[in-house]
């Protein structure tokens, strides 16, 4: 999402990055450019309420996996990755100001996330007000 900030502006969305890491990785990535907060969910309480349980054993067997885990290390800006933050299922939702769950995407193994320009084309398409 940082890096796709400029489709982000002018949209009056907010960004926040949730994560059941430590204190340490949060503050890391504040300081270090993340221009959102990173706020924790140590005990996975906004987790279970989106249904994001743990990555299921099965997803460990792909290939898929162990590449978004390299690719994840590699440009990682948390320091080191934490053993919670690598099992915690990945998933990225919109929600509207009212509340309403507007999108959600849950993924099945590390760094299956979805595909920045359409969660951006949504947000759009949730920010037009009708003239």
């Amino acid at each position: 999402m940082r890096d796709r900030r400029e489709g982000l502006d002018g949209l009056g969305v907010d960004v926040v990055a949730v994560a059941p890491t430590a204190a340490y990785q949060a503050q890391h990535l504040m300081q270090t450019g993340i221009p959102f907060p990173c706020l924790l969910d140590p005990e996975r309480n906004l987790y279970r309420a989106l249904d994001l349980g743990r990555i299921k054993a099965m997803a460990w067997l792909r290939l898929d996996t162990y590449r978004n885990y390299l690719r994840a290390v590699g440009r990682a800006r948390q320091g080191l990755v934490s053993a919670s933050g690598a099992v915690q299922r990945p998933g990225l939702v919109i929600v509207e100001p009212n509340g309403r769950l507007a999108y959600i995407h849950r993924g099945d193994t590390v760094g299956d996330y979805p595909n920045l320009d359409g969660v951006i084309a949504r947000l759009r398409l949730l920010t037009i007000t009708p003239e």
